[in-house]
């Protein structure tokens, strides 16, 4: 297996300053894992990372499934989380994921489809590790927030460069992130057996200026309260989504 190209990335200074995009995931997990009824035997996290979203689901599950490419992360979180007694640490990538079939009976995916230029194997891998009715919160970097539609207001500041078909790429950290357009993540969930059946937006107040005004308190207090309303208009630069296998 090649390595991670993320190995020598420094993700805990990545986050540092960033309180209020990290809350603002977990805040969403929190609410979607509350909607997963049982069982809760194992749930598999896709993209572990850090490990930055461990505390907010583990206590809810028997055993977990923790999948990363990078044996960086995993080590740290081997030697770090509480949790890791309970955690089965999985050495791969989103598509191709050495569980069998019907193993888990859910799944969290956050802050990976940035990295995936074609998400359709990951998705439909995801779907086989998952039991009948099992559940999957999803997160997606939204193409369409409001910031990129109030683009479209500006002369030659179309969606040309923004397709509904697939994504929209950017640099940033020497890293290639691509954002996704819901329409067609709904549409790919669908056709692997998925249905949605809730949608928060999330870190709706991502703005250097109000970070710099607000307090981070503030801040998650709104966003506590707009998460569900704005989903509707899909406003946030992120969306999450529950879906459930048929």
């Amino acid at each position: 297996m090649p390595k991670a190209f993320y190995d020598s990335f420094d993700y805990a200074a990545y986050w540092q300053g960033r309180d209020y995009e990290n809350s603002a995931d977990r805040l969403a997990v929190w609410r979607l894992i509350q909607k997963i009824s049982g069982p809760h035997e194992k749930i598999l996290e896709v993209g572990v990372g850090l490990g930055r979203l461990i505390p907010v689901y583990e206590k809810y599950w028997k055993s977990l499934a923790l999948l990363d490419p990078s044996q960086v992360q995993l080590d740290k979180i081997r030697e770090t989380s509480p949790a890791a007694a309970k955690a089965q640490f999985v050495k791969a990538f989103a598509d191709q994921i050495p569980l069998p079939n019907n193993d888990c009976d859910a799944a969290i995916c956050v802050r990976v489809f940035h990295h995936l230029a074609d998400p359709v194997p990951a998705v439909r891998e995801i779907s086989r590790v998952l039991k009948s009715g099992g559940w999957f919160i999803l997160e997606i970097p939204n193409v369409r927030h409001f910031k990129n539609r109030l683009r479209r207001l500006i002369p030659k500041r179309n969606l040309a460069n923004m397709p509904s078909e697939q994504s929209q790429t950017e640099a940033e950290e020497k890293i290639s992130f691509v954002n996704h357009d819901p329409k067609v993540i709904k549409g790919l969930l669908k056709d692997s057996g998925f249905t949605v059946r809730e949608t928060l937006s999330v870190s709706n107040l991502r703005s250097p200026l109000l970070k710099k005004i607000l307090p981070v308190g503030f801040l998650l207090t709104l966003e506590s309260r707009l998460q569900k309303p704005l989903s509707y208009l899909e406003f946030g630069p992120s969306l999450y989504l529950l879906s459930q296998k048929n």
